[in-house]
């Protein structure tokens, strides 16, 4: 799966770059609600939509305030794996 990336200014003060990632080992709802939590549990995470039939989890976050790697920690200690962009 290719990861989207697409860079967006809503209120004038921070970017917020949004991006597309697989998400493997969910099985159930649960399970994708589990990894949404991880995530918007992170500082700097603006939202996150997880999609247990595509297997991925759209993320909108400010690259100044969360990485791609704090997000895979995050979904790792739910028991997932956050794919690599």
């Amino acid at each position: 799966m290719e990861n989207e990336k697409q860079s967006y200014n809503g209120s004038g003060t921070a970017n917020v770059i949004e991006e597309t990632f697989p998400v493997e080992g969910m099985t159930c709802r649960g399970c994708a609600s589990g990894v949404q939590r991880s995530l918007t549990k992170l500082e700097g995470v603006k939202s996150a939509e997880v999609s247990l039939a595509d297997a991925s989890a759209t993320v909108a976050y400010d690259p100044g305030a969360a990485t791609p790697e704090q997000m895979q920690q995050a979904v790792e200690k739910a028991g997932f794996k956050l794919g690599k962009r």
